[in-house]
């Protein structure tokens, strides 16, 4: 799982770094005739908006890797109760095995 996150964050920084210099080529392009060129700087706005979100995923899968490793990151957190509702971990281990008189069933 680890090996797999770093190859997507090392993908998303790839493709981060190429959007951006993507961008950099339009801009450059744009200044040296900007009325010619005018659509060049909403294109570099677009693939600039790509770049940092590939910049944000990678910031977010290293910070995953980087945490604890007794805490493992894709750990699903239940949700609160809502009041009334029973337990639901409780209500299926002690159901299968001991009746609500605490004696082991007869199975």
């Amino acid at each position: 799982m680890r090996s797999a996150l770093r190859k997507l964050a090392r993908i998303n920084a790839l493709k981060g770094q190429q959007r951006a210099r993507q961008a950099v080529t339009m801009l450059r392009m744009f200044r040296k005739d900007p009325r010619a060129n005018d659509f060049l700087r909403f294109e570099a706005e677009r693939v600039l908006r790509s770049s940092i979100y590939h910049m944000r995923q990678v910031a977010v899968i290293e910070a995953l890797l980087e945490r604890d490793a007794v805490q493992p990151f894709l750990v699903r957190i239940p949700r609160p109760r809502r009041p009334g509702e029973p337990r639901r971990d409780a209500g299926r281990a002690a159901s299968s095995s001991v009746r609500r008189s605490g004696k082991a069933s007869s199975r």
